[in-house]
């Protein structure tokens, strides 16, 4: 199902004022679209269905200028003004490769049974029309592909994961990119399988990639009706067939057990630590052999001598800046501790702690507010030594 960008216009509510029509000339005057915190206002101009679950929205300018650039496997931090709560502050994958003039985001509807319904996909299914305006940053993450690489490279995508991968593959066919390319994705069934005709339209023709899905609980008539290749999950053995090599870039995105899974199935067959990049969902989603490429900082060659102490006032606890971590967030998870988060990009705010005492520093600068003496843990690190109230 899709809704075309010229199609209804109505929106709900305080849209209706914002929906860009034809006396409007979409030009707006002053925002630096270069700027890393500019807020855009993008509105929506097509909306489709991608799967039972899964709903892509096609977002513009309202003033029609140029839209930040974004690397594929890039998030976009948005902010819905849902009626009865405060702004709800998300980030979700720009599943489509840039072009200039529109973001994609496919938002998958979470609603798991014994668990709260998501706020957010819940109400952008439900709300979200042709027309409906929403503001966001500019793109973000550093889970994104190495153009400069020669190696074959895979995409292994579970769930919701494929969000990503289908940006990469975009751009790696727009490229005319050469390498091998192999597109792995883990999907439950027909009704639940996204970008299954995208997909193949992408790769039409092209003999260097490789498209294999794998459902886990078929219906009758998927394997038979060629909408899947293979059954059951994505193990050694399919790795094997698939992968060209064990020298192969691997880029990995889907729930944490898949992708543990995966990581370890993937050492098994040979592929080095090094060459497997992943997209984390939450503290802890896949342990791994050796502290992966994106977190090696210069940092990592000071000496232990100079490393800074952290110390957790609540909970007694003082360590060793280990250089090698990401933020501060994953330094306290490494102690032990559970502390609150929410996107792990700094734009939630949801993991504010008050530094008690020392100094701190921003690898990424946040988008989200703090108080006075507030960090933002999931993208600060330790500038000297700090005591944080935690």
């Amino acid at each position: 199902m899709s809704w075309d960008r010229m199609g209804d216009v109505a929106v709900l509510g305080r849209f209706v004022a914002d929906a860009p029509g034809a006396d409007e000339p979409r030009q707006g005057a002053s925002l630096d679209v270069s700027a890393p915190q500019a807020v855009r206002r993008l509105w929506v101009a097509k909306i489709e269905d991608e799967s039972e679950t899964v709903r892509s929205f096609w977002l513009e300018p309202v003033d029609g200028r140029p839209l930040a650039a974004n690397l594929p496997g890039q998030f976009l931090p948005i902010a819905l003004d849902i009626p009865g709560r405060d702004v709800v502050r998300r980030t979700y994958t720009i599943s489509s490769a840039f072009d200039g003039r529109t973001y994609r985001l496919s938002v998958k509807r979470e609603a798991l049974p014994g668990r709260p319904a998501g706020v957010a996909s819940n109400w952008m299914h439900d709300t979200l029309r042709v027309g409906s305006v929403i503001q966001a940053n500019a793109p973000r993450g550093d889970f994104v592909i190495d153009d400069s690489a020669k190696r074959p490279i895979a995409l292994i995508s579970g769930g919701i994961g494929v969000t990503p991968m289908i940006a990469m593959l975009e751009h790696l066919v727009a490229r005319d990119d050469p390498r091998e390319i192999v597109f792995l994705q883990a999907v439950r069934h027909s009704d639940d399988h996204a970008f299954r005709q995208h997909v193949r339209s992408v790769t039409a023709g092209r003999s260097h990639v490789r498209v294999h899905v794998r459902y886990s609980e078929p219906r009758a008539d998927d394997l038979e009706s060629g909408k899947a290749d293979s059954l059951g999950v994505i193990d050694e053995p399919l790795l094997r067939a698939v992968l060209p090599s064990p020298d192969i870039d691997v880029y990995l995105c889907g729930p944490p057990g898949f992708m543990q899974a995966i990581y370890d199935a993937l050492l098994r067959v040979g592929v080095p630590d090094r060459q497997i990049q992943f997209e984390a969902f939450g503290p802890a989603s896949l342990q791994r052999q050796a502290a992966p490429v994106a977190l090696r900082r210069t940092e990592a060659t000071a000496a232990a001598s100079e490393r800074p102490t952290v110390r957790f006032a609540k909970s007694g606890i003082a360590a060793a800046w280990d250089p090698a971590t990401e933020n501060l967030l994953a330094f306290a998870e490494a102690q032990g501790l559970q502390p609150d988060f929410g996107c792990r990009s700094g734009t939630c705010g949801t993991c504010a702690v008050r530094a008690t005492a020392g100094h701190h520093r921003y690898v990424d600068e946040p988008l989200a507010d703090t108080l006075d003496g507030e960090v933002l843990i999931c993208c600060a690190v330790p500038d000297g030594p700090i005591e944080l109230d935690l």
